[in-house]
C-alpha cells in the first residue's frame, strides 16, 4: 500500500515539476550555453574584444612568418626569407594599428626595428645567425603572453 502512494507522488511530483519547467519562458537555451560559454573562455584567456583578437592573430602569423624564415635561411633560400620576414613587418604593422596600448605599440615598433634589419642583412647578402631569429620569436611570445 506504501508503495502505491510513493509511486503515486513521485509520479504527481515530476509531472508538477516537468509542467512548471515548461511553463518557464526561455528565449534559447542553445543560444544561452553558447554565450555563457564564450564568455566564460573570453575572460579565461583575457580576450573578449575583437581588436584585442585582431591584435593576437596578427602576432600569431608573424611568428609563423618568422619561424618560416629561420627554416629559409637554415635551408639557405636567402630570397625566400627575406620575403618571409617582410609579411611578418606587415603582420607587425597589422598589429600595431589594431592595439592603442602606447606600451605595446612602442614594443611592437621596437620588434618591427628588429625585424626590418635582419631582413636588411638577408638582402644585403650578410650571413644571420639562428639566435637572431631566435630572440625576434622570443620577443614575439613575450608580447603574445600580454
Amino acid at each position: 500500500m506504501f508503495r502505491l502512494i510513493g509511486f503515486l507522488v513521485v509520479l504527481v511530483g515530476s509531472f508538477g515539476l516537468g509542467f512548471y519547467v515548461g511553463q518557464q519562458k526561455i528565449p534559447d537555451p542553445k543560444q544561452a550555453i553558447i554565450n555563457l560559454s564564450r564568455h566564460a573562455l573570453d575572460s579565461a584567456l583575457g580576450m573578449g574584444t575583437e581588436p584585442t583578437l585582431q591584435w593576437r592573430g596578427t602576432l600569431v602569423e608573424a611568428k609563423a612568418r618568422v619561424v618560416q624564415a629561420k627554416s629559409e635561411v637554415m635551408d639557405r633560400n636567402y630570397g625566400n626569407a627575406a620575403r618571409e620576414l617582410s609579411r611578418a613587418l606587415d603582420s607587425l604593422e597589422t598589429a600595431n594599428r589594431a592595439r592603442r596600448d602606447p606600451e605595446l605599440t612602442e614594443k611592437v615598433r621596437a620588434l618591427s626595428a628588429k625585424v626590418r634589419d635582419t631582413k636588411a642583412q638577408i638582402v644585403a647578402g650578410k650571413l644571420v645567425a639562428r639566435s637572431r631569429l631566435d630572440d625576434i620569436q622570443t620577443d614575439l611570445d613575450a608580447l603574445l603572453r600580454k
